[in-house]
């Protein structure tokens, strides 16, 4: 009798046989990737029973790390303003850590800005990390609009009242 294993992607069964042992009874998965993650079934050739499945966990470190910026789409001074990081990674990244100009402002995956200013226009990126390894984001940039036209035409309203 043969053996077969296979992995079951979408309801049909996949037969990756990459190695066996002399009893057949072996499947060895060489250079794994996080996509060789799944249930695997061992099944005899000419035979309709399966095995119960094994799980196969595939770890790894974060990819896939992005930052997305909530709020309306033109920044004002004055705004609110929240950084929410993101990646893929087997075991879930648990530590995320904020860079602004490449210096260290927070930790978390949300950061938040609440009364936006000027001085917080700058590149910023996430790193995330977990056992497996770390990842920084690409740079997003926060430009914060000032409302000194607005302050500008006041302060003239203003002053010409006393005229």
């Amino acid at each position: 009798m043969r053996n077969n294993w296979g992995v079951k992607l979408l309801g049909a069964y996949i037969y990756r046989l990459q190695r066996r042992d002399r009893n057949n009874q072996l499947l060895l998965l060489q250079s794994v990737r996080r996509e060789d993650a799944g249930r695997y079934s061992c099944a005899l050739h000419g035979h309709s029973y399966i095995s119960p499945a094994a799980h196969l966990s595939v770890t790894y470190p974060p990819k896939n790390v992005s930052v997305s910026i909530t709020g309306s789409g033109v920044i004002v001074e004055g705004d609110s303003v929240t950084l929410s990081c993101s990646s893929d990674s087997n075991p879930p990244a648990l530590n995320f850590s904020w860079f602004k100009g490449g210096m260290f402002v927070g930790s978390g995956r949300i950061y938040s800005i609440s009364k936006i200013s000027s001085d917080h226009s700058e590149e910023y990126k996430c790193r995330s990390i977990n056992e497996h390894g770390e990842k920084y984001s690409d740079a997003v940039t926060l430009n914060v609009m000032c409302e000194c036209v607005e302050q500008y035409i006041m302060s003239i309203i203003v002053f010409s009242k006393f005229y």
